[in-house]
């Protein structure tokens, strides 16, 4: 046996101690991903989650000036919980759509006078866009510690606002199939 045809059988050795560690950490990874995080995720039953959601609901319509739109009869208005992706399956995240209207013409300032207060909160500005109209825009924030989003779009008018909040990943104390 000459040195070359030793060398090869080396170096096949470790081409297949590579492939067997990418294996490995592949394997590992693909086990692991549902379960990575997991145990990060805060237990919160979604009755309290829902809460917090229109507590700041409540909030940023105040911040607004402006006033709630009727959401009687209206389903969506009303904060639903929906399964966080590759979280578990009991993990979960309560999401709420509103209707928030401002005098007419106020729509520009209201969306100011959000942003300055959103900040004075301490939430992190995601975006901040205004139309090519002069009367409409769009923003969207994040508060840091509680990990809750919040957006504020115009609507189809220049004073009326759509409202999002989304909580962060939650586990729940109970199986989702189980809450209402």
């Amino acid at each position: 046996m000459g040195m070359k045809t030793f060398d090869r059988i080396v170096d096949r050795i470790r081409v297949w101690w590579v492939v067997l560690g990418v294996v490995i950490v592949v394997l590992v990874t693909w086990f692991a991903a549902p379960y990575i995080g997991r145990r990060s995720l805060e237990t919160v039953p979604e009755p309290e989650v829902r809460q917090r959601v229109l507590e700041y609901v409540h909030q940023t319509v105040s911040l607004t000036g402006g006033k709630l739109q009727d959401e009687e009869g209206d389903k969506d208005y009303f904060p639903h919980w929906e399964p966080c992706e590759r979280r578990g399956d009991d993990a979960y995240r309560v999401l709420g759509i509103y209707g928030v209207d401002v005098d007419p013409g106020q729509g520009l300032a209201a969306l100011h006078l959000t942003k300055d207060r959103w900040q004075g909160l301490g939430y992190k500005i995601t975006e901040e866009k205004y139309h090519a109209d002069g009367v409409s825009g769009d923003l969207a924030a994040f508060d840091p510690e509680s990990r809750f989003g919040f957006s504020l779009y115009t609507s189809d008018t220049e004073w009326a606002f759509v409202l999002n909040v989304a909580s962060p990943c939650y586990r729940s104390p109970v199986p989702l199939d189980q809450l209402l």
